[in-house]
Parts: C-alpha cells; structure tokens; sequence
C-alpha cells in the first residue's frame, strides 16, 4: 500500500498547492497531492510546449559569416 509520506517522497508538488487544494476541494491528503502534482506536470508541459514554438532568434553575424564563407567555397 502507498502511504502519503510516499507520494511525498516521489511527487515534486509544492506543499502549500496541495494544503490549499485539500482545504478548497475537501480532500484528503493523497488525493490533493495527485491533484497538485497533476496541476504542476501540465503546467511544465505547457512551459515547453510554449518555449518549443517560441520562433529562435539567430546572430546576423554568424548568418553572414556563413554565407560569405559558402560563397568563397563555392568561387
């Protein structure tokens, strides 16, 4: 059987998200702490899903470079 010193042990929820999800939802102490690592794993999902489709920003130094490089190779 899991205790809840065990789900705190492998969840990384933070303490007072899951004492105020048990307080406002009425639940015990297991049930607020899946609760609250739910929460905290779609949230760091989200994160990187964002940074993944955030455009990248390249140096115009380097681009340049590259392209005066490639165009001495190609001559």
């Amino acid at each position: 059987m899991i205790t809840l010193e065990d789900c705190e042990g492998f969840c990384d929820a933070d303490p007072d998200l899951v004492d105020e999800i048990a307080r406002h939802e009425g639940l015990a102490g297991i049930a607020a702490l899946a609760q609250a690592q739910a929460q905290a794993q779609a949230q760091a999902q989200a994160q990187a899903q964002a940074q993944a489709q955030a455009p990248r920003r390249t140096d115009a130094r380097r681009v340049v470079g590259r392209s005066a490089a490639c165009q001495r190779l190609a001559a």
